[in-house]
C-alpha cells in the first residue's frame, strides 16, 4: 500500500479511538446520571457510538480490501468515502458561513 493510504488509515484509526473514548465517557455519564435520577437524552452518547462504529468499519474495511489485489478498486471506494463526507461537510460549513454574512446566529 502507498504511504498516503497508510497515513489516512492511521488517521481513521485515531478518529475511531477518539470517538470510542468519547462514547464510553458519555455513556458512563449518561448511566451515572440516570441512576441518580436525572433525565438526560441518549443523543450525545448515541452519536459518538455511531461515529465510532462507522470509523471502525471504514478503517477495517479499507485496510482489508486494499490489502487484497482482487478487491483493490472496492477498497479505494471504501477508503475515500469518509474523506468525501468530511470534504462535503467542510464545503457546507463554508457555504453556510458565506451565506450568513459571517454570523453564526
Amino acid at each position: 500500500m502507498k504511504s498516503f493510504h497508510m497515513i489516512f488509515i492511521g488517521l481513521y484509526c485515531l478518529a475511531a479511538l477518539y470517538f470510542t473514548y468519547l462514547s464510553f465517557t458519555t455513556m458512563f455519564v449518561y448511566f451515572s446520571n440516570k441512576s441518580m435520577g436525572f433525565q438526560e437524552s441518549f443523543l450525545e452518547p448515541g452519536k459518538n457510538l455511531i461515529l465510532a462504529l462507522l470509523f471502525i468499519f471504514f478503517t477495517a474495511a479499507s485496510w482489508f480490501l486494499l490489502k487484497s489485489p482482487n478487491y483493490h478498486k472496492l477498497g479505494m471506494i471504501v477508503f475515500y468515502i469518509p474523506i468525501a463526507i468530511i470534504g462535503l461537510y467542510i464545503l457546507w460549513a463554508v457555504i453556510m458561513l458565506i451565506g450568513s454574512g459571517g454570523k453564526w446566529n
